[in-house]
């Protein structure tokens, strides 16, 4: 757990790397590790790590993206009752899908010991390669498409009663079932026209805010609600034809 306790404490302390610094969020899932361990991402950078048994100096990375021009250098690190570890937090670059570097270790050029994906270039000198996985885009919920289309997501025991109500149709706890699609995750589809709009699940007749979607707004009782918004960039006739859902509106304040 050397490495644990070396990014652990990073964090306490909000230790910087030149000018890069790891952020806050760094997952626990991520750095349980027993050793330094091949590059990996966090936020919007690169962690790279670097250990050997007899003390170093200095250690750095070189990229050929940089024509192996620049040295960028770890941060060292010493933990209470630990070895020495070099950090480094790379910021990602825009244009690069594939990193290919060699590790620099008091003058001696290396590739990553840590990383296993190792190629040759022309001279047969041994690079570390380090494809950089594609950024992911978190999906918001309830799913809101251009056209009005809003789909709503539960998920939960089998067998349940599920429905959704709202701002959209007056809090009828009735009008919009979620179908099981799936043993345990429930689906509804409906057309709403732009505005924002506060709702909540009725499962087994006990109403539940929305557990996959972080938004929400109070009423003036400090009640909250689920929240969600459609821009106004549709069809008219979806427009007119759903206006007459929106009867029972009531005033919302507040919220995330």
């Amino acid at each position: 757990m050397l490495l644990c306790l070396i990014l652990l404490s990073l964090l306490a302390l909000s230790l910087t790397f030149g000018q890069d610094s790891v952020s806050t969020r760094l997952h626990f899932a991520v750095i349980e590790a027993s050793g330094p361990r091949s590059p990996f991402i966090v936020d919007d950078s690169i962690i790279f790590t670097y250990q050997q048994e007899e003390p170093a100096r200095f250690v750095a990375v070189a990229f050929a993206h940089e024509d192996f021009t620049v040295m960028h250098p770890y941060k060292r690190y010493t933990p209470e009752g630990g070895s020495e570890v070099f950090v480094l937090a790379y910021p990602i670059p825009p244009s690069e899908e594939t990193l290919i570097y060699r590790v620099i270790v008091d003058g001696l050029w290396i590739h990553d010991p840590a990383n296993s994906e190792v190629i040759r270039d022309v001279n047969g000198i041994p690079l570390s390669r380090y494809r950089i996985p594609p950024k992911q885009t978190l999906e918001t919920y309830p799913l809101v498409k251009n056209d009005g289309a809003v789909t709503f997501t539960y998920t939960s025991r089998p067998g349940q009663t599920v429905t959704v109500a709202g701002t959209f149709n007056s809090w009828d706890p009735f009008m919009y079932p979620l179908r099981e699609t799936e043993p345990g995750h429930y689906r509804c589809t409906i057309y709403l026209p732009p505005g924002e709009f506060v709702y909540h699940f009725i499962v087994n007749g006990s109403a539940i805010n929305d557990p996959l979607n972080p938004r929400d707004r109070f009423d003036t009782s400090g009640n909250r609600y689920s929240y969600f918004a459609i821009e106004a960039e549709q069809d008219p006739e979806i427009i007119q034809a759903e206006k007459k859902r929106l009867i029972d509106r009531i005033p919302f304040i507040g919220g995330s």
